[in-house]
């Protein structure tokens, strides 16, 4: 071994004819090898991150026998769970990074190991924790029906978690006009979020967010216009003429007009009674209003017959006749 200091080493060959040759090299012998020193730059320690996205590891590196060649060291990336991740080469200034992808959903201790051309090693430890968001289904409003500024929306959303229970779960539901609605953060232990909330008129984009009990989240949106206030549907009897009748076991019929400004007449309910037999029966409009039923049983009596028309929010019309029998 040589002692720390400048050598000059030189060599000579001579061969049988002793003719010689000889040359020469000089070397600086340096102290004792110094290990290389490492230190995460990111992430922070404790992060959570989920599965579905590249992680990007950066840290720093040197190696105090050759300044400002830190490139010269070799970098691995380890996981206590995953084992050996990647290896990357340092800049010259010792920045070095990587990006991960499909860590496992786990905690995890990450380890920066920087090795010189000696073997001499640094390490330095980092924990994070690797977990899935939380699946989230908004099942309604999905503009399945109308939706109007003057009724309740219905809202109904399931959101679950590969880690964590339904208690340790939170929801929110929010409008990209009337801000954060007045709903349950809590959900049923199925994971069932549900809640009623009246809109302002006009479209929204309604969003239910889940989060889990390591804050990350996951999402789901709907798009939904809110009309004005409801219109109630219209109604008329046309035949027969209030005020005259059947004979008693002969089968009469009526008839009536119905319509509706918002949803038409085909999606309305109309059924009609007698206040002194009750219900008769239902009848369905066709797309041009027209309702038509017959009976053979209305009783001997002067009856107020009424024809009474809902829409899909329970908003009414009735009409009535007098009508006789007998």
């Amino acid at each position: 071994d040589l002692a720390e200091g400048i050598w000059n080493i030189g060599v000579s060959v001579t061969d049988t004819s002793d003719k010689t040759t000889s040359t020469g090299v000089q070397i600086t012998v340096s102290g004792p090898n110094r290990s290389p020193s490492c230190a995460w730059s990111s992430p922070e320690d404790g992060l959570v991150w989920t599965h579905d996205a590249p992680i990007t590891l950066t840290g720093l590196v040197d190696d105090p026998d050759w300044p400002g060649e830190a490139n010269r060291l070799n970098v691995q990336w380890v996981s206590d769970v995953d084992d050996l991740i990647g290896e990357s080469t340092p800049a010259g200034d010792g920045a070095v990074t990587m990006t991960a992808s499909a860590l496992s959903v786990s905690p995890h201790t990450l380890t920066l190991i920087a090795e010189d051309e000696v073997g001499s090693t640094c390490a330095v430890d980092r924990s994070i924790t690797i977990t899935t968001r939380p699946e989230v289904d908004l099942v309604r409003p999905r503009g399945e029906v109308l939706y109007y500024m003057d009724h309740a929306v219905e809202l109904e959303g399931v959101v679950t978690d590969a880690e964590d229970a339904a208690d340790a779960l939170a929801v929110t539901w929010d409008s990209d006009v009337d801000g954060v609605l007045a709903v349950s953060p809590d959900l049923e232990p199925s994971g069932l979020s549900t809640g009623s909330v009246m809109l302002t008129e006009g479209p929204h984009t309604l969003t239910l967010t889940g989060t889990d009990a390591d804050g990350v989240s996951g999402s789901d949106t709907t798009s939904i216009t809110v009309r004005g206030p409801n219109q109630p549907p219209t109604c008329s009897i046309t035949s027969p003429d209030s005020g005259t009748g059947g004979g008693e076991g002969l089968t009469s019929t009526f008839q009536g007009l119905v319509d509706d400004a918002d949803i038409g007449p085909e999606a309305l309910t109309v059924s009609w009674s007698s206040d002194v037999d009750g219900p008769i029966g239902d009848s369905a409009p066709d797309s041009a209003g027209l309702v038509t039923i017959s009976s053979s049983t209305l009783s001997v009596a002067t009856h107020t017959l009424s024809m009474t028309v809902a829409d899909e929010v329970g908003a009414v019309c009735v009409d009535d006749i007098v009508f006789v029998v007998g």
